[in-house]
C-alpha cells in the first residue's frame, strides 16, 4: 500500500548532447558519465536534489560511498558538472540539484500502474467487434464503460486505503506489522489487505497489538485472532497482574478459531 515506481527517462541524443560529449573525451570520460548517471539515479526520489547532513568538505566523500564509485573520480565528475551548469548549488551547502534530472524523472504510484495495465489488457480484448456475456451482446462501446466503471472504483479503493494510512490518530494495520513483526514483503501486503478488506482495520490492528505481546510472530495467528475478534469472540490482549494465565486463554482461543478454520493452530 502507497508504494511508488520511479525512472530516469533519458532524451534520445542524452550522449549527442554537447556537454555529455565533452566529458566523455576527457580521460576516464566514460567513468565520469557513469558517475553523473548514478547521481541522477540517486536523486529520483528527491525530484534532482542530492543532500547530506555534512559539511561540503565531506559531500564528495559520502556521495562516493552512496554509488559505490571512486572518490577521486567523483570529484572530477561534481567540477565538471558545476562548470558546465549539470549541478547548481543551493542555499543549503550539504545539497545540490541536477537540473537535467529533474527534468527527466516521472514517477506513478503501484495504483495507477495497474490500472494501465488493466487498461492495456482491456483494448486487447476489445479487438473482437462483438462479444456475449451469457445476458446478451457486449458491444465495444458498453465493455468500454464497464471497465471505466471497474477502474473508478479501484482507484476510489485506493485513496480510502492511502487517506487511512496517513489519517492521524488511526491505526495503520501495514505500519503496525512491519514495525513490529518482520520486514513487509509483497506476499504479505496481499495477504493483509485481503484481511483487512474481510474483517475491517480496527480488528487487524489489535490482532497483531495481541500477537506482539504475546510473542507470536506469524500470520495465520493473525488472521485468526482478526477473524475472532470481529466476531466479538475475543478482544486485545493486554497485560494483567496474571500474564501467564491471560496469554494461555489467547492461544487457547487461537487454537479453538484455527480448528474452525481447519487449521491446527500451528501454522
Amino acid at each position: 500500500m502507497g508504494k511508488r515506481y520511479w525512472w530516469l527517462k533519458l532524451q534520445e541524443d542524452f550522449f549527442r548532447q554537447i556537454e555529455i560529449k565533452k566529458l566523455r573525451k576527457i580521460a576516464g570520460g566514460d567513468t565520469y558519465t557513469v558517475i553523473y548517471l548514478k547521481m541522477m539515479l540517486l536523486s529520483l526520489k528527491s525530484e534532482g536534489r542530492i543532500a547530506y547532513d555534512c559539511s561540503e568538505s565531506e559531500f564528495v566523500e559520502n556521495l562516493a560511498l552512496d554509488i559505490d564509485e571512486d572518490e577521486e573520480n567523483v570529484a572530477v565528475t561534481v567540477a565538471f558538472l558545476q562548470k558546465h551548469g549539470l549541478l547548481i548549488g543551493t542555499d543549503s551547502e550539504s545539497e545540490i540539484t541536477l537540473p537535467k534530472a529533474a527534468e527527466a524523472i516521472g514517477s506513478e504510484t503501484a495504483a495507477a500502474s495497474r490500472m494501465r495495465d488493466m487498461r492495456n489488457r482491456k483494448k486487447a480484448d476489445e479487438s473482437v467487434t462483438l462479444l456475449h456475456d451469457g445476458y446478451g451482446v457486449v458491444t465495444p462501446a458498453l465493455r468500454r464503460d464497464r471497465v471505466r466503471v471497474r477502474e473508478e472504483i479501484e482507484i476510489e479503493k485506493e485513496q480510502e486505503l492511502d487517506k487511512a494510512a496517513t489519517a492521524p490518530g488511526v491505526p495503520n494495520p501495514f505500519a503496525l506489522w512491519n514495525s513490529n513483526i518482520c520486514p513487509m514483503t509483497a506476499i504479505l501486503s496481499e495477504k493483509l489487505q485481503a484481511l483487512i478488506e474481510e474483517v475491517g482495520e480496527l480488528p487487524v490492528c489489535q490482532a497483531i497489538e495481541s500477537a506482539v505481546l504475546n510473542g507470536v510472530r506469524n500470520f495465520n495467528y493473525v488472521q485468526a485472532a482478526a477473524r475472532g475478534i470481529a466476531r466479538g469472540e475475543t478482544k486485545q490482549s493486554k497485560p494483567s497482574s496474571s500474564p501467564r494465565k491471560e496469554k494461555n486463554d489467547v492461544e487457547g482461543a487461537y487454537n479453538e478459531m484455527m480448528a474452525a478454520f481447519g487449521g491446527d493452530g500451528n501454522g
